[in-house]
């Protein structure tokens, strides 16, 4: 818990999160499609309303998190109070990964308000549908865990091929398919803003090497 207590730490005293409505926290085993997730949130209220994602009818799971920006906010304010709150009701350390920490902090402890969709992940320990490892559905916004670079690529191009396939399109070029998103990440933490227009979304995704870049 306290490694990930100290990324939020610092992602807040960057302080890129509040130059957009929604921060989104993705793992580097996860596939991931941005454009789905910008569809998915264009009717939802985030910005100054303190609303975050539950991805799982079990509760929040870690590999893509969804968080506006007073969300993100309330949580900065409110992490030693949850701390002291949990390590009270545990009668000492509550031995929590990070997903459950902060899912009981903002809904239970802090008053965000908790939406749910589980379109957002399909992931093995959350009752994924069958054959969810395929990754041809087209309403998935992430896929979890891909952790072989062989399986993450094999997850993207059957994404691609069923969107191509939907549209009508040769979905074979060579004997490959045609990956419609990008490639799993090589850098430490990238941060990228998915928009068509200026600070929508900030999106951190965590990973191998040791440098930072930022995308437009």
């Amino acid at each position: 818990l306290d490694i990930f207590l100290a990324v939020w730490a610092k992602t807040i005293e960057v302080g890129r999160y509040a130059l957009h409505d929604w921060t989104v926290k993705v793992d580097p085993d996860c596939v991931f499609f941005p454009s789905r997730l910008h569809a998915s949130l264009a009717s939802r209220q985030g910005g100054d309303h303190a609303v975050y994602i539950n991805n799982c009818r079990f509760g929040m799971h870690g590999p893509l998190e969804v968080f506006s920006r007073k969300a993100v906010q309330t949580w900065s304010e409110g992490t030693q109070h949850c701390r002291d709150h949990f390590t009270k009701v545990c009668s000492g350390v509550c031995y929590w990964g990070e997903d459950l920490f902060i899912d009981q902090c903002l809904y239970k402890v802090l008053g965000a308000r908790r939406e749910n969709d589980y379109r957002i992940l399909f992931e093995d320990h959350c009752d994924p549908p069958p054959n969810w490892q395929t990754c041809d559905d087209l309403t998935a916004i992430g896929f979890h865990p891909f952790k072989e670079l062989t399986e993450y690529r094999t997850c993207l191009n059957n994404n691609a091929r069923a969107m191509q396939q939907r549209e009508g399109l040769s979905d074979n070029i060579g004997g490959h398919y045609v990956p419609l998103t990008a490639p799993p990440p090589t850098k430490t933490t990238t941060t990228t803003q998915l928009t068509t227009s200026p600070s929508w979304i900030s999106v951190a995704k965590e990973s191998a090497a040791t440098t930072t870049s930022t995308t437009k």
